[in-house]
């Protein structure tokens, strides 16, 4: 009889929530500056984003020699995976707005993984790039690619200057992008949790 309501109240203390759990969750469903809410539109957008322009690009070449490069399906394929990491990080965003458990814990962790996959995320677009790149200079010698031999006709040197240029304005871009999007949300959860301690 004593240990059922031993734990009886045992799971009761574990529902009540601490003060800084509720006051971290009152501030991050704020109305005026919810970081989570911001986050998770964010990658909900992109998630939308790169399938409507996967399909857009794929209606407008249909009737195009380009539907057959290599080169073209890899870069669907890439785009496919970027659809899923926004997917998956869009479910991590969701469950920060959750109550279970310790909420300012939980929510470091979360924050701590957001941050490790966005910068995950910028070195594997510049990977990809690079992978681009070598696959359109390399393919030649063993495709009959119609797109890239017209590239390859333009002289060596334009083209490394248009990768140089291509590469230079993907760094600063992608780097104000994910600023913008989700870097100065992360940064704002962090000194949250950090005015908590």
């Amino acid at each position: 009889m004593e240990l059922d309501s031993l734990k009886q109240m045992w799971k009761q203390s574990e529902k009540i929530q601490k003060p800084e759990d509720l006051k971290i969750m009152e501030l991050i469903q704020h109305k005026s500056n919810r970081p989570v809410a911001a986050l998770r539109r964010g990658f909900k957008k992109q998630m939308i984003l790169i399938p409507v322009m996967v399909a857009v690009i794929i209606h407008t070449f249909r009737h195009h020699e380009i539907l057959t490069d290599v080169v073209f399906w890899c870069f669907i394929a890439f785009c496919m995976a970027l659809c899923l990491f926004f997917y998956f990080n869009y479910r991590l965003a969701s469950k920060m707005e959750s109550r279970d458990g310790m909420i300012k814990s939980n929510l470091e962790h979360q924050v701590a993984i957001l941050e490790k996959r966005l910068r995950w995320h910028m070195t594997g677009i510049r990977i990809i790039l690079l992978f681009f790149i070598i696959l359109t200079e390399v393919i030649t010698g063993f495709a009959h690619e119609p797109m890239i031999e017209k590239w390859h006709a333009v002289s060596p040197f334009i083209r490394v200057l248009v990768y140089a240029a291509f590469l230079l304005f993907q760094y600063f871009v992608s780097r104000f992008k994910s600023k913008r999007m989700y870097g100065q949300h992360l940064a704002y959860l962090k000194q949250l949790l950090k005015e908590m301690q």
